[in-house]
């Protein structure tokens, strides 16, 4: 997520969500196969528990869904290019995204409320 952007979240979204994603991402960071340990598979079904319960108000799963698909549409990724194109284009996006640049497109948005898919 864009930094800051948490701050605009419901609480509840925050503590249940986004807090323990980002212990999750820093243990990943400091060790890659941390999700294979028992500490990584006792968080990661934690987050499936959270999904579950969040799905109904916030639709996550489906906003997953189509952020993903946004930004595949977006970035335009193929199977040929290199982990370092792949970075630059997504670090170039985030910042995009940061100052304003760039947004996700209301559609996406406006799916993920209604629980629809974007054409």
């Amino acid at each position: 997520m864009p930094e800051n952007s948490a701050a605009g979240c419901p609480e509840v979204f925050r503590k249940v969500w986004l807090e323990p994603s980002e212990k999750i991402k820093t243990a990943l960071n400091k060790n890659e196969e941390w999700a294979e340990t028992p500490e990584g598979k006792k968080q990661m079904e934690a987050m499936e528990k959270a999904m579950k319960c969040l799905e109904e108000p916030y639709g996550v799963t489906q906003m997953v869904r189509l952020s993903r698909e946004w930004l595949n549409n977006r970035l335009g990724f193929r199977k040929e290019d290199s982990p370092e194109k792949v970075l630059k284009d997504v670090l170039q996006l985030k910042s995009d995204v940061e100052s304003g640049k760039v947004a996700v497109p209301v559609e996406y948005l406006r799916a993920g409320v209604d629980g629809n898919t974007v054409d």
